[in-house]
């Protein structure tokens, strides 16, 4: 690897010793690629599925799921539109399964010779590369056809490295790799040897999946200083700074904070979560926590659910009571937190109140009705 970034300026307070040991403590909670992220896993019974559908803590959840799954059997009227989107999401979830199972013994047969290959014109790249490391097909045309789906989606292209793959596919599936940190990090840490250039890929990244590799590198100190020059104007740089170097100068610090203060949410939120493993628990909560939250939370939807879930779990309840919260999220934050659920039906009973045409506030109350239920 070679130095291609020379240094800004010189940061005498780097701790590189330091960022290791940080690393070291964070590495353990850094959630790991997982198919629970991508598909539904419930009721798939296929030899050696078990083994990749381990449960995955405290995932980056990307859009909500607990009302959706849970109205899923007992549908009413058109959806909100402010829910499409998550809605389209947990349909690709729920697709992605159908589809795998219907697939599965299709593609079998084809491959030990009792059928033709199904059409894979429409199979989506997540059971694709699901298809491919279950049954390790030879050479020829349903390989061929699973590859070509397969390397349209990057986790798809993470599964495949854990089979045999020959030289052009194993190019192929590095290409597609490359465009998501936290699976490169993955792979490298998992095969370096099979990684290619992902490595130099890293290191031209900012971001906290990129130190889990480039710290046990020769480069790691030319990395680590880079990013602390960068920190002040880039929040994402800034994140990786407070997580890293919890002892560096209150000056730093301070110019991190206000960068991260000053960014989106999903920094704030990162830097909290990453750091909360890396600093001292009252200096953390004083500095970083009490800082970062409003800004964190400030959505009142994705990143203010995952604050209350990973970063503050102990205040989820009072976290709930807030009228703004959106309502997907506020169940999600509900379902997590294992609350009664009480502040959320108070709210969809106002919101009925005011509006008895409201859609969302009935959806969530048949969800909350059911979790009573035990459904």
């Amino acid at each position: 690897m070679s130095n291609k970034y020379p240094l800004q300026k010189t940061v005498d307070s780097i701790d590189l010793d330091g960022a290791r040991r940080a690393m070291a403590v964070l590495l353990p909670v850094l959630p790991q690629p997982r198919i629970g992220e991508w598909m539904t896993v419930r009721g798939i019974r296929i030899p050696g599925f078990e083994v990749l559908a381990v449960p995955n803590t405290l995932s980056i959840l990307a859009s909500p799921k607990a009302v959706l799954e849970g109205i899923e059997q007992d549908p009413v009227a058109p959806l909100p539109s402010r829910w499409i989107d998550a809605h389209r999401q947990h349909r690709q979830r729920l697709a992605r399964s159908t589809q795998l199972l219907g697939l599965h013994s299709a593609c079998l047969r084809a491959e030990v010779g009792s059928g033709a290959i199904p059409s894979l014109t429409d199979c989506d790249g997540v059971v694709a590369g699901l298809l491919l490391l279950l049954l390790r097909p030879r050479l020829g045309d349903l390989r061929a056809h699973l590859m070509r789906a397969t390397t349209r989606h990057p986790f798809a292209s993470y599964l495949a490295t854990h089979g045999m793959l020959v030289e052009a596919e194993h190019r192929a599936v590095i290409r597609s790799i490359a465009s998501d940190t936290r699976l490169s990090s993955a792979l490298v840490r998992r095969d370096p040897a099979a990684a290619d250039n992902l490595s130099d890929r890293l290191y031209r990244s900012n971001d906290v999946w990129s130190a889990v590799v480039v710290l046990e590198t020769a480069e790691a100190q030319t990395w680590l200083c880079r990013v602390v020059n960068a920190a002040a104007p880039d929040p994402i740089a800034a994140a990786t700074a407070i997580t890293l170097q919890p002892s560096s100068q209150e000056t730093l610090q301070h110019a991190w904070l206000t960068t991260l203060q000053e960014g989106e949410p999903e920094s704030a939120y990162a830097a909290a979560r990453w750091s909360k493993a890396t600093w001292p628990p009252a200096r953390w909560a004083e500095v970083v926590r009490n800082t970062l939250r409003s800004t964190a939370t400030s959505d009142l939807g994705r990143f203010y659910f995952l604050w209350y879930r990973d970063v503050e779990p102990e205040r989820a309840d009072d976290a709930l009571q807030n009228e703004g919260l959106d309502l997907l999220w506020g169940a999600e934050l509900t379902d997590a937190s294992k609350n009664c659920g009480q502040a959320l039906r108070r709210r969809c009973e106002m919101r009925l109140k005011a509006n008895p045409d409201d859609t969302e506030a009935k959806l969530v109350l048949r969800w909350l009705a059911q979790r009573e239920q035990g459904h």
